[in-house]
């Protein structure tokens, strides 16, 4: 039952409340849609056609479901940023880490999210690989489009490539007239889009959840609907049925059966209005989305799919990653039957599904799908993990934090130059908790650094680094934006898409290859704001890094050499970052007092002895590029130090999805040593490669094209045909 409608050009400034109203001049009723409802619905259990009804309100539900699925399989989790709990680092008893975006995860790689995020690319990836989906083609544009409908057998449907929440999507278009209509519509609420044309599927639309390349579970979503009673009027029944709707944890009014203008219009079409009764078991649709936030019903039938629909579902697991947690959209003229009898075809692919995971079923048992996302995730085979023995540790904290070091089990050890140093006796998780727990309430973040008794601590030797004092001919490199760059050293003739990924030409199509992108998480991890989260995940691995001291007054500068260079950082109410460097104590004062910290916030110093910089360059676990930048100028260093290679491997395993980047180092005391000889990680960073291919002295490096090596040896590929690329 695919999702609807048109509506003529308004502009883009009605409130979200008139977005109903927008659709209702070009609407475009289906009247199988009300036959195959009823069908379907006659065909559910009986315990499944009631709505659910909870008498508690729940409104943590959606991540207290994170939660409880790791607490029960015994799987530490972390917000990666307090501010944003959606996004959450996972490590198991074995130190393996992951990073959860809602049900995406860091394992996928990055082309399969750009592919399955545009719905031409995927669509033909599925059909290439003899995998039911929709026949589509691309256009970047209305006179594109127009000259793919011709191309096309009546009724088809319009639809952004990519997007969500059935925007923009018109259903059941048979001419030219209402497919112009159509992307007025659309582009009046998106804005200028790429639009894909695909054959009309009349049926029923289902959600289907996979983890581990297996079906975990289905959802009917039927429009939003009543049932008749033969007493009561459609108002009263929609009514009645929302008071159980409000009830579902975490849903909003917004969420509800709408009566409005659109809900009429769809009535009409129906021979009736508000106030008629319907027979009994007769069932009204009252819209023509199937998604829960324009009222839909979403009813888990995973016991009730036909074997071949759950092969169907499965078989996109032999084409993308199976580490993935897959939501599939499906249109299914009878989901009880094989699809060689009744079709069934694959119409959308999400790489972060929610629907079905963070908004509870209407009707009958929801299902936990997080548990199904951490079990995978910490590859575990039982519902118990297993966590080692306790281990001893040490952890260096700040003076300026007033700890109650006996309820937190710490004993102190040591306190020296502004450091109190503790040991902790407990497991990897114990000693999270106790990280997790000094966060709350002392504004820790980012500045304790702690390690196990069997680690080596410290950074990296400055006597390692052997400086050339050879200058060698530079590489002159055109373009600035390195994912361009490494796109075109793919193939000269490579055109980088808006997805991050480059489209390679080949022989009647195009080749989809990362340009050298990280996942959408390390990208927000990279933002400023991010800053001490970035330093938690490396110190929480035991990297040693540049200390970083908070600065709750004036008083604590004192502590601190005359001649101390570094920066200070502070964070505005809406968590910018911004810093300011200073190269003596009284310029450090003096910033200080300008921003004055408060008692809730503090301001945060580090430290350095030089302002020269080590910048590595890493793709994968491999050291791509070494430099000392110094006074504007770059340095590169020939010699990587086998020290520098293991710190790289630490970092990826302490970041997960973290494929490209630059570490920057800092010549500074550092937090397990009075030895002012060493480089210390002070930050991870994107890639600025020019300056490796014209440094001052040492070979230049190729920083591109080194990246499109390990792009090749490393990254999956998907051919396309120029039609689903439709390059404007």
């Amino acid at each position: 039952m695919g999702s609807v409608i048109t509506g003529n050009r308004r502009g883009a400034i009605m409130s979200k409340a008139k977005t109903a109203e927008f659709y209702i001049d070009r609407l475009i009723f289906d009247p199988r849609w009300v036959d195959i409802s009823q069908k379907i619905y006659s065909y559910l259990p009986v315990h499944l056609r009631e709505p659910q009804y909870f008498s508690v309100e729940n409104d943590t539900w959606k991540f207290d479901q994170l939660d409880e699925a790791g607490e029960r399989l015994n799987v530490y989790f972390k917000p990666i940023n307090p501010k944003e709990p959606r996004i959450r680092m996972l490590e198991t008893p074995n130190g393996k880490r992951e990073i959860l975006d809602l049900t995406a995860i860091t394992s996928v790689p990055r082309v399969d999210i750009a592919v399955t995020g545009d719905k031409s690319y995927s669509n033909e990836v599925l059909n290439r690989h003899g995998i039911s989906a929709p026949k589509s083609a691309a256009a970047a544009n209305k006179t594109q489009a127009l000259e793919v409908f011709k191309k096309f057998k009546c009724p088809i449907v319009l639809k952004p490539r990519g997007g969500s929440l059935s925007k923009g999507v018109t259903t059941n278009i048979t001419s030219e007239g209402e497919l112009i209509a159509a992307y007025d519509s659309a582009e009046a609420e998106l804005g200028p889009f790429r639009c894909l044309i695909e054959e009309y599927i009349p049926g029923v639309d289902l959600r289907v959840l996979l983890a581990g390349g297996k079906v975990r579970v289905a959802y009917l979503r039927i429009f939003a609907n009543v049932v008749g009673d033969g007493e009561h009027s459609i108002s009263k029944l929609v009514d009645n049925k929302n008071k159980f709707r409000k009830t579902l944890p975490n849903m909003v009014n917004e969420s509800l059966i709408p009566k409005n203008e659109l809900a009429k219009e769809i009535l009409k079409h129906q021979g009736m209005d508000l106030e008629s009764v319907p027979p009994k078991g007769k069932l009204v649709l009252l819209g023509i989305r199937p998604n829960l936030s324009d009222g839909a019903d979403l009813v888990p039938i995973t016991e009730l799919l036909h074997p071949g629909v759950v092969a169907l579902c499965e078989s996109i697991t032999s084409v993308f990653d199976d580490r993935g947690f897959w939501g599939l959209d499906l249109l299914c003229e009878d989901f009880t039957k094989p699809p060689s009898e009744k079709r069934s075809a694959i119409c959308d692919i999400n790489s972060r599904p929610t629907g079905g995971v963070m908004v509870h079923t209407t009707h009958g048992q929801h299902y936990p799908f997080f548990n199904d996302c951490v079990r995978q995730a910490a590859s575990l085979e039982t519902d118990r993990g297993y966590w080692p023995d306790s281990e001893n540790w040490t952890l260096r904290i700040p003076n300026t934090l007033k700890l109650d070091s006996s309820k937190l089990n710490l004993k102190t050890s040591a306190a020296t130059n502004g450091w109190n140093t503790f040991g902790f006796k407990g497991s990897r998780k114990d000693l999270f908790e106790v990280i997790f727990e000094i966060n709350e309430t002392t504004n820790t973040m980012g500045c304790i650094s702690c390690h196990a008794s069997d680690q080596v601590a410290g950074g990296i030797k400055n006597r390692s680094l052997k400086l050339s004092t050879d200058t060698f001919a530079p590489i002159w490199l055109d373009e600035g934006d390195i994912n361009q760059a490494v796109a075109k050293s793919l193939h000269p003739a490579s055109v980088l898409l808006e997805h991050g990924i480059a489209a390679l030409p080949k022989q009647n199509g195009y080749e989809l290859a990362n340009a050298g992108n990280n996942t959408r998480y390390i990208k927000k991890l990279h933002s400023p704001k991010n800053y001490l989260a970035r330093r938690e995940l490396l110190n929480t691995r035991g990297i040693s890094m540049t200390p970083l001291r908070p600065i709750w007054s004036m008083s604590d500068l004192d502590e601190f050499p005359e001649t101390i260079k570094g920066q200070i950082y502070g964070f505005d109410p809406v968590s910018k970052l911004w810093f300011h460097r200073f190269n003596s104590l009284e310029a450090a004062k003096k910033i200080a007092n300008r921003l004055q910290p408060s008692n809730t916030s503090p301001l945060y110093l580090s430290p350095w002895h030089t302002l020269k910089l080590l910048n590595v360059v890493f793709g994968y676990d491999k050291v791509l590029a070494v430099a000392l930048r110094a006074i504007g100028k770059q340095h590169n260093i020939d010699n990587v130090p086998s020290e520098l290679r293991k710190l790289v491997e630490n970092v990826r395993l302490a970041i997960p999805g973290l494929n490209f980047g630059r570490l920057v180092f800092r010549l500074t005391d550092g937090p397990e040593t009075q030895d002012k000889r060493h480089w210390y990680l002070h930050d991870t960073k994107n890639i600025a490669h020019k300056d490796f291919a014209t440094p001052a002295t040492g070979m230049p490096v190729n920083i591109p094209m080194v990246m499109a090596k390990l792009i090749q040896e490393n990254e999956k590929k998907y051919f396309v045909s120029k039609d689903a690329l439709a390059l404007a």
